[in-house]
């Protein structure tokens, strides 16, 4: 059985020339614990921090290693190819070995988990530590979207029906490939925009609101006086099409 989780503990167990957890914390406040000082301790909820953890990140050290997190699925790449799939839990408190921290990632594999310190996590950047590892760092910055996430075709505007506040627009993904949807709204509103479908078809899938956010499975926000686009792709590059369906609201 292994250990860690191979990709990103192989980094960060590599990388024997980057600063320990507890030293980072330490300069940063000595008197709160590893893991306190920083901006997932301050937020209202773990579905806060999770919001800032979602997306595209790019490894600092390595640009070839990348990683997405949506919901809860923890997915690895480097050079291009795609590592197995693994899922996360974030926890407030956790404890691996004799290490004891505040604001972690438990990250599941097939056959391994592993408890990761988040040591920064901001709008553009992420560092994360094995707990009872080395005490390396491995440091991202955010990538506004995936590498597939280029419109492939023009953006279809979506009609609401007169009197109705939703519609439903319905695609497939394939690789390579994004749909893009218009919407307009007035200053304000709040909007909506949710994947729906089987799960198994929808997994693979994620939408980018250019602006607001991406890789996500369901969109809440303010509106402006403007027209949004909505990016429909998939995470990871695969032949195999699958359906999606797209639920917009605005009121």
């Amino acid at each position: 059985m292994k250990t860690y989780p191979t990709l990103l503990a192989s980094f960060l167990l590599a990388a024997v020339t980057l600063g320990n957890v507890a030293a980072y914390a330490a300069s940063a406040d000595p008197n709160k614990p590893v893991g306190a000082y920083f901006s997932p301790e301050s937020a209202k909820s773990s579905a806060d921090v999770t919001s800032k953890l979602t997306g595209h990140w790019q490894s600092e050290q390595d640009a070839t290693y990348k990683l997405t997190i949506k919901g809860k699925q923890f997915l690895e790449s480097h050079s291009g190819e795609a590592m197995p799939d693994q899922t996360f839990e974030y926890q407030a408190h956790c404890k691996s070995f004799d290490a004891a921290v505040k604001s972690c990632l438990l990250v599941k594999g097939q056959s391994d988990a592993t408890y990761y310190a988040i040591v920064n996590n901001d709008a553009e950047h992420l560092e994360l530590s094995i707990i009872g590892g080395t005490g390396n760092t491995l440091k991202f910055k955010r990538i506004p979207s995936s590498p597939v996430a280029a419109v492939t075709k023009g953006c279809k505007a979506v009609q609401f029906k007169k009197g109705e506040l939703a519609a439903v627009v319905e695609g497939t993904t394939a690789e390579g490939k994004t749909d893009c949807y218009t919407v307009k709204t007035g200053a304000n509103q709040t909007m909506t925009a949710e994947l729906i479908g089987n799960s198994d078809d929808i997994k693979n899938t994620a939408i980018t609101i250019p602006g607001i956010g991406d890789v996500r499975d369901t969109f809440q926000f303010k509106t402006e006086k403007k027209t949004y686009e909505i990016h429909i792709s998939q995470i990871k590059g695969v032949a195999e099409k699958k359906p999606y369906g797209l639920n917009i609201t605005v009121y």
